[in-house]
């Protein structure tokens, strides 16, 4: 019953130096339930506590549930507004959670909690280590952080702080076990940004793809290469917001590189941009540059052809220009203008050996055409096989 004034019930007490066993419903049930109620009640005020080997002095150990062979429910924490705390005064030793399970689960946090997780709250100058999944595991293992079907915003900060003092470093995947990496490698419900080494920076900041030194296979590096159905494109390196000097360099290394630039197809269109600098070409001592021209060929008596081209090598067979007589030819072209520069080169074979020497004797040039004035100036005729080929490049 209540007590009229405070009260304490001891149960085996004395300082003894001997073995003390105090034993509650330790026999063999075959059957029915028991219960050991303990600060059971529905209390109305004042507070309980319940001390199990809480003393200072001789290690101990405490047991529960831990017997052999038993499938116990063990709650710990009611349906209140609990503190639960394990080992929370403890300045050394280990916690262990499911040690000694060979299967099964472990949860922290039920479906329906809000509220804040923490493992490794340490602030202390010694430092502190966290494992996860760090064991040199004998099967296949997988570790999921926000892995869930999400369905409110979700976010996963890692070295994220803002740090001031000491030094950062975050490995990922640095494992040669590792030959899958995938990093935001699916279709987003909407527009999806990626930033790295992003901020204001006054610091050097050095990104390295594929930078190690290879000794053997192939080594890829892949920007935009899927096969697009629709949208648009855009790489920028130093692009337009960009009005700092700066140096790109792709291809410079001291090897065979081959680069190629730009695309022969439909509407493709390459623009190289050089302001005060110039633009230079520069194949080192070997000089072998080369203008690739778009080819026509046209046969006698027809001295004229279409060509809107900006570069072109114009072929007409089957003349037979005396020595000394002139004759005209005419390149209809759209992008000639009035206002064109007009670069034009005239040449004959002499696959016939008559030594006719076609040369220029004038250009005239007018919007969408340009006439070649042309005199054989060698000794004999124009003869078979001897074709007339006219160079030209409209520069502007």
């Amino acid at each position: 019953m209540a007590p009229a004034a405070a009260r304490t019930v001891t149960v085996c007490g004395g300082n003894s130096a001997q073995n003390d066993t105090y034993s509650l419903m330790s026999g063999n049930p075959s059957a029915g339930t028991q219960t050991v109620s303990i600060l059971a009640g529905v209390p109305s005020g004042g507070t309980q506590i319940l001390n199990l080997l809480s003393q200072t002095g001789q290690a101990g150990t405490v047991n529960i549930g831990s017997g052999a062979a038993m499938a116990n429910n063990i709650n710990i924490g009611g349906t209140g507004a609990n503190v639960l705390a394990l080992a929370n005064t403890q300045t050394a030793g280990s916690v262990s959670v499911g040690g000694a399970m060979t299967t099964g689960t472990i949860s922290l946090g039920a479906a329906t909690m809000t509220g804040t997780i923490t493992v490794g709250a340490s602030t202390a100058a010694g430092g502190q280590t966290i494992n996860i999944g760090s064991a040199a595991n004998g099967g296949a293992q997988v570790i999921a952080i926000g892995n869930g079907a999400s369905g409110a915003n979700s976010e996963v900060d890692i070295l994220s702080g803002v740090g001031t003092a000491g030094a950062g470093t975050l490995k990922m995947a640095n494992n040669a076990r590792v030959t899958t990496v995938d990093l935001a490698n699916i279709a987003p419900a909407a527009a999806r940004t990626l930033t790295i080494c992003g901020g204001n920076s006054a610091q050097n900041d050095t990104i390295n793809i594929l930078g190690g030194n290879p000794s053997a296979n192939t080594q890829t590096f892949s920007v935009l290469n899927g096969t697009p159905t629709g949208g648009t494109q855009a790489v920028n390196i130093v692009g337009d917001n960009n009005t700092n000097a700066a140096t790109i360099k792709i291809g410079t290394g001291a090897a065979a590189h081959l680069l190629t630039l730009g695309s022969k197809t439909g509407a493709a269109a390459l623009t190289l941009q050089g302001g005060s600098g110039s633009i230079k070409l520069d194949t080192g001592t070997n000089g072998a540059i080369q203008m690739v021209p778009a080819t026509s060929s046209t046969a006698a008596a027809t001295s004229s052809v279409t060509m809107n081209n900006r570069v072109g090598c114009a072929t007409f067979t089957g003349f037979t220009t005396a020595a000394g007589a002139s004759q005209s030819f005419t390149i209809t072209n759209s992008t000639v203008l009035t206002t064109s520069c007009v670069h034009v080169t005239v040449a004959n074979l002499n696959a016939s050996t008559n030594n006719a020497q076609m040369s220029i004797l004038g250009v005239t040039q007018a919007a969408g055409s340009i006439i070649v004035n042309t005199k054989n100036n060698g000794s004999g005729a124009l003869g078979a096989g001897d074709n007339v080929l006219i160079n030209f490049w409209i520069l502007s």
